[in-house]
């Protein structure tokens, strides 16, 4: 996990009904009437007990209609969801019966699904039907949706009365600012000029006048559509010409990532936004710098109040599904193995845990299918563990600190590794030493913005080079010699075929031609497959060859055809951005290196304090063996007992009660783990 902004900073529960409802049609969209609320036949079958609340068959249907549930339909990573389902069901009943005795009112639930629908369009009476296909597609009716929006609301007051008296002392905010300082950074800047106009052709050629040393000023006062009476000076008010700071809004988001990734001195290349086509000459890039803590007190006071209350609600939510007794009944489609894949100290990770970081992970819930799926579990799954582990081992080591630490165990895990890298330091020598070993990674690729023009006979494409050398026009000379011209548009090596390519970017073949910075490449011969008819014979009626070898009365090899090719090209050569071009780019590079190799020292040395168990390929292997006699039976054909957050495998410890947190919200989703070792 990388905290850049304060945004990203406070990892926060979900204590709001509008962030709530804006999740029903996302990960949780159905979970309906949860364990313990109403009951009746016509729920269908009693498949789950928490704390001796039933779950019923209707509720898990409506659960399962989230399509992570069947990405995969059978093997490990099926298992692995069909555990999640389970325990996403647990901590929603758990988090029901935490809160029944919240009072909610008609009035509230009216209120909360009329602002649900003005949200999703489908306010008024004339939307009803719109309203009721929207919550259908989820799972529910009307009356189920409000009997979920109910739930929703209870559980919201209810983390509002955990949280309502948690204050923060003067230390823990104090200590709060310290170990999240890049969080209060002022935005990023530059001082630049920008040239605007409406033809992609000038623009191309106004960014290679501009690179080839012409004034960038005069360019955009002569041709610029906006800024053109203050020489294109970004910032600058009516009468000036000189630009002033600026940042990212002030330009259109692709112009501004352009301009903003050059991280230095530059001249963007051609960016198209809004129908108009920007260059961005950068004059000075302004890094971000972090604002002094009395500037920001009362953001850093707000923020610390609510990363206490996200770690009090955290610590409820713990207690309360460690505690849980679940059960499954005999002929119930649900199962609930959780065993514990990892112990930090006397801290337990169930299987739950993991499962809930891996298959909520955005990036691997878009790729998860039947192909991905041992991908996941012999990649992602092992590596999201080992995450979950830092955390959990920084987690610990964060006492030894002697610092007011507070928030989620993430939370504080991340604020103990920011703290220990803060001694980072970043020489000239260290920067340098950096720039030589990664020239690449500062290197322009060559370019050229590249026409073709093919010919049938080496005379004609003879002859054309002559026009083209006396100044006449390329479509013109093209036309007189039956070329037939083919825009390239812009390429770099390896987007052409390999002679072209060769021709463009690895030879010197080609000849200025007057008055133009384009050049003309000497004439090429590209031998190819001539065209057949349909019963066989050869077409061709350039220049061909063929192979008439092998014995008498055999058929010959098919001909050939030689097509004679002229490259006309403005070509740009590849460049190592300098230095001093991009010693900012590097500065931060060399200090992330320096931070990450302090927070990996620290957790080393903290692992040898901390007894860390990693049990996951121990607890697969006997869901292997098992597996034979798993798929002989039916899942559910005799009724379980659980009681807290999971069971260890039959050759480790129990998992420990209170101590192995699933981080669920109130939503039933839980914060994933990130990288405990990210930058700050």
């Amino acid at each position: 996990m990388k905290f850049n902004r304060r945004t990203n900073t406070v990892i926060l529960w979900v204590i709001s009904i509008g962030l709530l409802l804006g999740m029903i049609i996302t990960f949780t969209p159905t979970l309906g009437r949860l364990g313990g609320r109403g009951g009746g036949a016509s729920h269908g079958a009693v498949e789950l007990e928490v704390n001796g609340q039933p779950v019923y068959e209707d509720t898990v249907a409506r659960q399962r209609q989230n399509p992570l549930y069947s990405a995969v339909p059978d093997g490990p990573v099926a298992t692995d969801l069909q555990l999640l389902l389970t325990d996403t069901l647990v901590q929603n009943a758990v988090l029901a019966q935490a809160s029944a005795k919240v009072h909610v009112g008609n009035g509230e639930v009216t209120k909360a699904v009329d602002d649900f629908r003005k949200s999703r369009g489908v306010a008024g009476r004339k939307n009803d039907q719109a309203y009721l296909n929207l919550i259908g597609n989820a799972g529910f009716t009307d009356a189920t949706f409000r009997e979920y929006v109910r739930e929703s609301l209870r559980q919201s007051k209810w983390e509002g009365q955990l949280t309502k008296d948690v204050t923060v002392s003067d230390a823990e905010v104090q200590t709060w600012y310290d170990t999240h300082a890049t969080s209060y950074q002022t935005d990023p800047q530059i001082l630049a000029r920008e040239i605007v106009v409406d033809d992609a052709t000038q623009a191309l050629e106004l960014q290679k006048q501009a690179v080839g040393g012409a004034d960038f000023a005069a360019l955009a006062s002569k041709y610029s559509k906006d800024l053109a009476d203050r020489g294109g000076a970004l910032g600058a008010a009516k009468g000036e010409t000189a630009p002033k700071p600026v940042g990212k809004p002030a330009l259109p988001t692709a112009v501004a990532t352009a301009a903003f990734g050059l991280k230095g001195p530059g001249i963007t290349d051609v960016v198209s936004a809004a129908g108009q086509y920007y260059i961005v000459k950068v004059e000075k890039y302004l890094p971000a710098e972090t604002q002094p803590f009395d500037k920001v007190k009362d953001q850093v006071k707000a923020d610390a109040l609510k990363a206490k209350q996200s770690g009090v609600v955290e610590q409820k939510i713990d207690d309360l599904v460690n505690a849980a007794k679940v059960t499954v009944p005999q002929g119930s489609s649900l199962t609930y193995d959780n065993p514990v894949v990892a112990k930090v100290g006397d801290t337990s990770v169930t299987a739950a845990q993991l499962d809930r970081a891996v298959y909520t992970n955005p990036q691997i819930q878009q790729a998860l299918s039947p192909q991905s799926a041992t991908l996941v579990t012999q990649f992602f799954k092992p590596a999201v563990l080992g995450q979950i582990i830092d955390t959990y081992v920084a987690a610990a080591g964060a006492a030894d600190l002697k610092l007011d630490l507070v928030g989620t165990r993430q939370m504080i895990a991340q604020a103990a590794l920011n703290y220990v890298a803060r001694d980072a330091k970043v020489t000239q020598d260290a920067m340098k030493t950096y720039y030589d070993s990664n020239k690449s990674t500062f290197t322009i690729p060559a370019e050229a913005e590249a026409t073709r023009i093919d010919f049938q006979q080496k005379a004609q494409a003879d002859a054309f080079r002559k026009a083209l050398l006396a100044g006449q026009a390329l479509d013109a000379a093209a036309k007189a010699d039956s070329g037939t011209v083919k825009d390239l548009g812009t390429v770099q090596p390896g987007d052409l075929s390999a002679e072209l390519d060769t021709a463009l970017f690895r030879t010197d073949a080609f000849t200025a031609l007057p008055s133009s910075k384009q050049e003309m490449s000497d004439v090429l011969v590209l031998t190819q497959p001539a065209p057949t008819t349909a019963n066989g014979s050869s077409t061709a009626t350039g220049s061909t060859t063929s192979n008439t070898g092998g014995d008498a009365g055999t058929s010959a090899q098919p001909k050939t055809i030689d097509t004679y090719v002229v490259l006309v090209a403005v070509r740009t050569p590849e460049r190592t951005r300098t230095f001093a071009e991009v010693q900012d780019q590097v500065r931060a590079a060399v200090l992330a290196n320096q931070q990450q190799q302090l927070r990996t020292d620290w957790l080393d040395k903290v692992r040898k304090q901390v007894k860390v168990d990693n049990l996951l390929a121990q607890v697969e292997k006997q869901q292997q063996q098992a597996q034979p006699s798993a798929n002989g039976s039916s899942s559910g054909s005799s009724s379980s007992t659980s009681t807290g957050s999971g069971s260890a495998p039959a050759s480790s410890a129990p998992s420990s009660s209170g101590s192995g947190g699933t981080g669920s919200s109130s939503s039933g989703s839980s914060s994933t783990s990130g990288s405990s070792t990210g930058g700050n």
